[in-house]
């Protein structure tokens, strides 16, 4: 065993807990940064030791994080690179790979530890082999990506987990949106004992339809909410198979400090968003003064044409990039950066390819070193940015999306600044985001700032109400008619 890290003690506690000769399986619900993956390895430890050898493991993993557990399991143990295998590229590719290395004369038979990530359970031919395989353990890291009950990845969960015999999942947003979250992480986890098996019946027991009393009219929409006693019920079941640790009980962690910054929209963006407000259309002047037209056909993509000219640009309709001559919330981050002064990490949040291209200009402006962790970015690539951010003091800001950095992305914790410059308006990747520089390791500082870029009277402010509500945007749109 490596001991370059000591457990903390909320660690100990779960390894004590599964060591328990009836617990075969258990949900990690702590707080992102608070070493869940480091107390399931030193669970796997002791399963392998008490079995006398490397049991057949499975480990789903976001994309961005299959190397790390890799890296952090060969840390952390005694294993060897060719006992884990990391699956990646096509499902030829990983097909093959799995059976070279877990083939023994026709059978699948060697015990390895093989790592795949949740788009894994759509190739039908690898989950035929792993099936084949017959996997031990079955450990998912971020299981809420798990959460939809008629989803197909779940579906193809549904025989391995079932037939693994210790299964041992982590999250730190279980419950994202609803408290229906957690009916498909638990029939993974414990093959329905706790919740049952059938999503409609759980939904009928836990659950209400606020628009009952129109059930028998033709214009009948139902509306579940979960009950009051639903949620006590939920929540008391969960945690008897389940643990929580808070970062604010077990990690000395500096103060985070929230800040919003107004913004305000040049003329020319006012015009645009408000007549894309009322009339689903507007017109905006390109580099060359040509009227481009930018227009919406549905409301969630009126949303988005209004998130995107308050952040400085707009897609035409040939989904060709406009970009407004005079951008506000641009100069603000200038001067935010300047201020910041070259001795401190950033991280910058933005929702749209054309932000990531306008925020880099400005850091080419100022002369600072920058990287990104976008989407289309190969593993190799992400690792050497990412270790090139944390090292090389000329590279102060980090340019990132929530949907590509706020998973499974360690090391970002060298930043003790956060900027949203446009933001998604998920709940699960608000939070993911925020907890990849507020995490154990900020102890490097004295506090961790998050700033939030807001522009008043607009769309901004929804997002962060629909965030606050617990709500994705789509559906706050639908119940508040923000548009």
């Amino acid at each position: 065993m490596t001991a370059s890290k000591p457990l903390w003690a909320h660690q100990i506690k779960r390894i004590e807990r599964t060591c328990e000769p009836d617990v075969h399986e258990l949900l990690l619900a702590d707080d992102m940064g608070t070493g869940k993956t480091r107390s399931i390895i030193e669970i796997l430890r002791r399963r392998y030791a008490a079995k006398g050898r490397v049991m057949n493991t499975l480990i789903v993993a976001p994309r961005a994080a299959k190397r790390q557990w890799k890296t952090q399991i060969l840390e952390y143990s005694k294993l060897k690179p060719i006992d884990i295998l990391v699956l990646e590229k096509s499902e030829k590719r990983r097909c093959k790979d799995f059976y070279d290395l877990i083939n023994v004369d026709g059978q699948l038979l060697r015990n390895k530890i093989v790592i795949i990530n949740p788009a894994s359970f759509e190739m039908k031919e690898l989950m035929k082999l792993i099936e084949q395989w017959h996997v031990e353990i079955l450990v998912i890291d971020e299981v809420h990506e798990f959460k939809a009950h008629n989803g197909v990845r779940a579906k193809a969960a549904i025989p391995i987990a079932d037939k693994a015999e210790y299964r041992y999942f982590a999250t730190g947003t279980l419950i994202a949106n609803t408290e229906s979250d957690v009916f498909m992480p638990f029939r993974l986890l414990d093959g329905g004992q706790t919740f049952g098996t059938n999503f409609y019946v759980f939904r009928k027991k836990y659950y209400r339809d606020v628009n009952a009393s129109w059930a028998h009219k033709q214009n009948h929409f139902p509306k579940y909410e979960c009950s009051e006693e639903g949620k006590a019920e939920i929540s008391k079941l969960i945690f008897k198979k389940a643990m929580r640790a808070l970062k604010k009980d077990c990690l000395d962690l500096p103060p985070l400090v929230r800040e919003e910054l107004e913004v305000e929209l040049s003329p020319e963006q006012k015009k645009a968003y408000n007549e894309m407000k009322e009339e689903f259309l507007t017109w905006v002047k390109d580099q060359q003064d040509q009227p481009r037209a930018i227009v919406a056909n549905l409301a969630i993509t009126k949303a988005m044409k209004m998130q995107q000219i308050i952040s400085g640009f707009a897609f035409d309709e040939n989904r060709n990039p406009v970009r407004f001559k005079n951008v506000p919330r641009l100069e603000v981050l200038r001067e935010l950066l300047t201020n910041l002064g070259k001795d401190k990490k950033v991280i910058i949040w933005a929702t749209f390819i054309e932000n990531y291209k306008m925020i880099a200009e400005v850091c080419e402006d100022l002369g600072m070193g920058y990287i990104k962790i976008v989407g289309g970015q190969s593993d190799s690539e992400r690792a050497e940015d990412k270790l090139r951010f944390q090292t090389d003091p000329k590279c102060q800001v980090c340019i990132a999306n929530q949907s590509a950095g706020g998973t499974g992305v360690d090391g970002l914790q060298v930043a003790n600044y956060m900027v949203y410059y446009s933001k998604d308006a998920s709940l699960l990747k608000d939070s993911q985001s925020n907890d990849r520089a507020y995490r154990g390791g900020s102890e490097m500082h004295d506090k961790v700032t998050r700033i939030d870029l807001v522009a008043y009277g607009t769309l901004d402010e929804g997002i962060n109400d629909a965030l606050a509500n617990k709500k994705d945007l789509a559906q706050y749109i639908l119940d508040k008619e923000i548009l």
